[in-house]
């Protein structure tokens, strides 16, 4: 069975070390403090409760996920989720990693600020709000999209999602 820790209005806190094994672990409350670390090979997802800010790797959000508690992440995960469709913001400091990692914010802003780093996975941008102010760094694939049924515009195109010339 997969693995859903939740609370809906108090913090969550990790304070002994979570091994999904080859299940899916999330991760879901308003506030949340890791303090051991997050085993798996399956799905990681780590998403806020409703329309509720995320920030990581120290930047502004009601949800915050620090770079220590990114440190709890151990590497084996098949694909590590941060946020969830909805309308909360995220704003996304900067992120080394090795698994493929996906940032998702349906229609609220999403603002890259620090350099993306993944060495050996997959980089996901989810989001119809997206602000690149930042490297995105990676071997692999880079996917940037609004969701379903959503307009992009590159380099000065008409889109709901729009990317201009000093994102790329």
């Amino acid at each position: 069975l997969n693995n859903t820790l939740r609370t809906s209005t108090g913090e969550l806190q990790v304070n002994g070390v979570q091994n999904a094994g080859s299940k899916n672990l999330t991760l879901s409350s308003r506030n949340s403090t890791i303090n051991a670390d997050l085993i798996g090979s399956g799905n990681l997802t780590i998403q806020p409760g409703t329309n509720l800010s995320v920030g990581i790797a120290g930047e502004a959000g009601a949800l915050q996920i620090t770079t220590g508690e990114l440190g709890h992440i151990v590497d084996g995960w098949n694909l590590i989720t941060f946020g969830s469709s909805g309308n909360q913001p995220m704003q996304i400091g900067a992120y080394n990693g090795q698994e493929s990692v996906r940032f998702i914010s349906t229609t609220g802003l999403m603002d890259v600020i620090g350099t993306q780093t993944v060495t050996s996975g997959n980089m996901e941008f989810v989001s119809r709000n997206l602000n690149i102010g930042a490297d995105l760094i990676g071997t692999r694939n880079l996917t940037i999209g609004p969701g379903t049924n959503i307009a992009t515009g590159i380099a000065g195109a008409a889109g709901t999602l729009s990317i201009d010339n000093t994102e790329l």
